[in-house]
């Protein structure tokens, strides 16, 4: 069964020195920079922090507000369909969220979980390699006089199409149960968000499906 143990100073600072120095921020947000300059001072404080609500099941609700910035994807722009949704989450978020990853990453490859035919959002996996890997079992194919047929799904918008509770019935499924699941439903509940272009902000709303 999947467990999550306590987080450390070390991890904390490893986390945060990984941090990118973005320019965009949030509103609710403290910007990574600080983070990197004071981490040794903060990093034994945030692990008794983090490690206090992954204790309680708990991802906090300050860290779950997002604010969505509207980036253009072509020149001539038409309609909303033409721009794309960055969601901006504060950067403790980023931190407690990679915690977290780190220890449900670790759980679903030393139990075999994942598919040796999933390149995407792995480690030293890529597209090129998932590529490769279809190549060679055409060539196979043909070396030994079968026919090959292969079937290209592209799913539109999939991420944001994400349902909570089918993706925490999957997790209860293959051994994510008790504290670490509760954290994952905490995580995905009572999310809000708002769009914000130049100095125009909407309200919120309550991110009820999709991956934040």
């Amino acid at each position: 069964m999947c467990t999550f143990p306590p987080t450390s100073a070390d991890e904390i600072r490893q986390i945060i020195a990984s941090l990118k120095c973005k320019t965009t921020s949030n509103s609710h947000d403290i910007p990574a920079k600080f983070l990197k300059i004071s981490a040794s001072s903060l990093a034994s404080w945030l692990s008794e922090f983090f490690n206090k609500y992954m204790a309680k099941d708990e991802f906090p609700n300050l860290l779950k507000i997002a604010q969505i910035t509207p980036i253009p994807k072509i020149t001539s722009l038409k309609s909303p369909n033409d721009y794309r949704p960055i969601s901006i989450l504060p950067t403790l978020s980023k931190v407690f969220e990679k915690v977290i990853y780190s220890r449900l990453y670790s759980f679903v490859t030393s139990n075999c979980i994942l598919s040796p035919l999933q390149y995407g959002f792995r480690t030293n996996h890529s597209t090129e390699l998932a590529i490769a890997t279809i190549y060679d079992d055409m060539i196979c194919n043909k070396d030994n006089k079968l026919i090959t047929c292969t079937l290209f799904l592209d799913l539109s918008k999939a991420f944001y199409c994400v349902d909570h509770k089918i993706l925490l019935e999957k997790l209860f499924y293959y051994g994510v149960k008790g504290t670490p699941l509760k954290l994952f439903a905490s995580y995905l509940d009572n999310r809000f968000q708002c769009t914000k272009v130049g100095d125009t902000k909407s309200s919120f709303l309550n991110v009820t499906c999709g991956m934040p």
